[in-house]
This record gives structure tokens, C-alpha cells and sequence, in this order.
């Protein structure tokens, strides 16, 4: 039996009252139905012009009896047809219509899971292989279709309007999963699809015009003949060559400049991917001369109070600094502030970051497989040498405090201390 306010009112005080009136609305409205509003929308006529207003009416209150809603700015009071209006506060408000998010990898395999495209073991291979062979690049975590991903969908539409249909693959499952029942026979199965895909293969193969890539220039001269390079697109990425090739098969790196300058010799910091992991960090572009790295990206603005790099982690409002370890806020803004401090880098840190910078562009370039062998001697009770053991050291990467890679090799079967 639950007692009410009323009744506890003259064994509590005034605060001891407060505090049990608002437990118990809130303990009653848990179990009253909920309430139901009526959205209604108001075009008011005046001077030739119509103004809206969009609100609620309050149909049945439920739980609202006990339990009043603190915000009521969106209800409108009883309006009759032709009846005048006293102009109280007239508010503008334009709104535009903004496109549907891009997906991300989450969102991505959602709508698959929706549209009953694929199997969960096929999602990861789908998003590896868009990405893999260029469709589609990431910006910001989030998908955005390439040159190459747009002509390859507007062609495929065209030719091949039934395959990449939303329900082609969805269709594909159900008509095998019909196979595997022995409802269907797998012979005329693929009898039947194979003969209408040669058919629109052959009218593909003679209608389709070949595509030719526009030329991106890269605003540079080459340095060996003079004649204009050009960003190319290859087997491992973009790249920059010669306008001349063949006869002159000068070429370097692709980079995408931050703005920002490298701290240890002033290059230019540009971004860098891991082969292997497809990760993303900041290096110099001197490298390998210079070998500095950091995850997070680095901003262009200096720090304003010691003049170092600032680098923003992804999702982040504040800028740290790496230097000084200050705690920067507005400088996208160009107004930077300093908000905070934390502990600054050590040196040891940096070091750190160097050998991570390292490794990742030694995987970057394909220059190292990746594996350390250690040779470990073990001495038996009799004090003879035994045979030597062949481990290979765990290697984990941890992230200091301003978004630079610190890595720490642990041998198999160590401590770690």
C-alpha cells in the first residue's frame, strides 16, 4: 500500500514533504497511460499573407495529471475557423532541406542488414572491397563515392540495370536458399540466369563506350624535363608522374598536405596510411630524413602560447599542443584559446613516436614483413646451455596524452616489466 503525500504530510517536515511528493508523482505517473496529443497546425490569414503555426492539443492527459510536462511552448491554445487574432510575437523561420547523412561502416552494413543484402560474413568483405578498389574513399569516417566508384555505377545502371538492383542480391539469396531446400534444380537454376547475363553482356560489350579518366594536374613541373605532372591512379593509390611518360618515367608520392609544419625539421606534415592496417597518421614529408609521426591531425595554427604543434583527435573540440601539452580551444576558428594544461610530452614519448613512424612507413613502402626473431638461451639445472628457442615478441602501440604513438614490444612469455 503506498501512502500519499496527504497523509505522511503531518510526520514530515517541509523539505522531508518535497522530496516525497516528487518520488511519489514520479512512482505513480510509471504506471499511468501515456498521454495523447493531437498535432494541429494554424494558418492565420493577414494582409494578404499566411502564417503558420504548428503545435499540440492535449486529447487525453495519462500520466500528465500527476507528472505536468515542464516545456509547453509547443501547444496551441483552441482556435475556431474565422476567428480574430491579436499579433502577440511573429518569428521567421526558413528552413532548408538537407541531404541524407552519408553512410559510415556501421550505417553501411545496417542498410544491408535492412535491404537483406549479403550475410554477416559478407559485410566486412563489402566495405574492404569498395574501398580496396577505389570506389569509394573516407572523409571524415565516412564514405564518399570517387571519380571511379560514380562511372562504374552510372555504366552498370545503365547495362546491367537488374544485377544492381537493391533486390538482386536479396532475390539471389532466397532463390538459392530454394536450391539448397530441393525446391528448385541448381541445372536450370543457372541455366535460366545464365542465358539472360550473356545477353546483356554481349549488348554491353557492344554499346558500352570506353571511359576515358579526366587529367588531373598536380601544378608542378617535373623536374627532370620540365613538362607538367599529372596525378595518376594505380595498383597501391594516387600518385604523381611525368606528362611525358614514357619517355620520362619520373614519379613520387602522392601527398595530401595538412597545412601544418613538422616541429623536428620543418617540413611539411602530410597524411600517410598503413598498408596493413589502413590507418591513418600525420608524418613528415621529409621521411625518411625526418621521422616524425602523430596520430591525431595536426592543425596549421601554432599554439599561442609556445608557438608548437596542435593536433586534434577526431571528435574532439580542443587542440592539444605537443609541445607544452596546452589545451587549445577555437583554433579551427582561427581564434585560438588556451582552456587548460596537461602534462607535457617527454622525450621518451617522442622517441617512441619515431619508432612507430618507423614501422608503419616500413609498411607503408613494403619494406619490412613485420616479423622479429629473437634468440633466447635457457640454462638447465646443471648449468649446461640448452637449445635455443625461437620466440617472436607481441608488439602493441598505446596512444600518450597529445595523440602520439608509443609502442611497447613484449616478448612471448615475459612479464612486460
Amino acid at each position: 500500500m503506498t501512502l500519499t503525500p496527504e497523509q505522511l504530510k503531518p510526520f514530515l517536515s517541509a523539505d522531508q514533504l518535497k522530496l516525497y511528493q516528487l518520488i511519489w508523482r514520479r512512482f505513480v505517473a510509471s504506471f499511468m497511460a501515456p498521454a495523447i496529443f493531437d498535432t494541429v497546425r494554424a494558418d492565420i490569414g493577414a494582409g494578404g499573407f499566411i502564417f503558420r503555426a504548428n503545435g499540440s492539443v492535449l486529447k487525453f492527459p495519462g500520466y500528465l495529471a500527476v507528472w505536468p510536462r515542464e516545456e509547453e511552448g509547443d501547444t496551441l491554445p483552441p482556435l475556431a475557423q474565422g476567428e480574430p487574432l491579436d499579433l502577440r510575437k511573429l518569428t521567421p523561420d526558413q528552413h532548408f532541406t538537407q541531404p541524407p547523412p552519408r553512410y559510415t561502416e556501421a550505417s553501411l552494413i545496417k542498410e544491408l542488414e535492412e535491404r537483406g543484402i549479403g550475410r554477416p560474413s559478407t559485410y566486412v568483405p563489402i566495405v574492404s572491397t569498395i574501398q580496396d578498389r577505389g570506389y569509394v574513399e573516407q572523409q571524415e569516417r565516412r564514405f564518399v563515392p570517387t571519380w571511379l566508384g560514380d562511372t562504374v555505377n552510372e555504366l552498370m545502371i545503365k547495362h546491367f540495370p537488374d544485377i544492381v538492383d537493391s533486390n538482386f542480391t536479396a532475390d539471389m539469396e532466397r532463390k538459392l536458399d530454394a536450391v539448397e531446400g530441393g525446391e528448385q534444380e541448381w541445372t536450370a537454376f543457372l541455366r535460366d540466369f545464365y542465358t539472360a547475363l550473356r545477353a546483356q553482356l554481349g549488348r554491353a560489350e557492344a554499346e558500352m563506350d570506353r571511359v576515358q579518366k579526366p587529367v588531373e594536374e598536380a601544378n608542378e613541373a617535373c623536374p627532370r624535363c620540365g613538362k607538367p605532372l599529372l596525378i595518376r591512379t594505380g595498383r597501391f593509390g594516387r600518385f604523381i608522374s611525368c606528362s611525358g611518360f614514357p619517355e620520362c618515367d619520373f614519379k613520387k608520392p602522392f601527398m595530401i598536405k595538412t597545412g601544418a609544419i613538422c616541429p623536428d625539421c620543418g617540413g611539411d606534415l602530410v597524411e600517410r596510411k598503413s598498408r596493413k592496417s589502413a590507418k591513418v597518421f600525420f608524418g613528415c614529408a621529409n621521411y625518411p630524413t625526418c621521422t616524425f609521426a602523430v596520430w591525431d591531425r595536426p592543425l596549421p595554427v601554432p599554439c599561442p602560447e609556445c608557438g608548437g604543434l596542435l593536433t586534434l583527435g577526431n571528435g574532439r573540440t580542443e587542440a592539444a599542443c605537443v609541445k607544452c601539452g596546452a589545451q587549445v580551444r577555437g583554433a579551427l576558428e582561427g581564434a585560438p584559446v588556451v582552456v587548460g594544461h596537461r602534462a607535457p610530452q617527454s622525450r621518451a614519448s617522442s622517441e617512441a613516436g619515431t619508432r612507430t613512424r618507423r614501422t608503419a612507413s616500413a609498411h607503408a613502402n613494403g619494406a619490412s614483413n613485420g616479423k622479429t626473431t629473437t634468440r633466447t638461451v635457457r640454462t638447465s639445472a646443471a648449468g649446461k646451455k640448452a637449445a635455443p628457442k625461437t620466440t617472436r615478441p607481441r608488439t602493441t602501440t598505446s596512444r600518450a596524452s597529445n595523440g602520439t604513438a608509443r609502442p611497447t614490444a613484449t616478448p612471448s612469455g615475459a612479464s612486460g616489466r
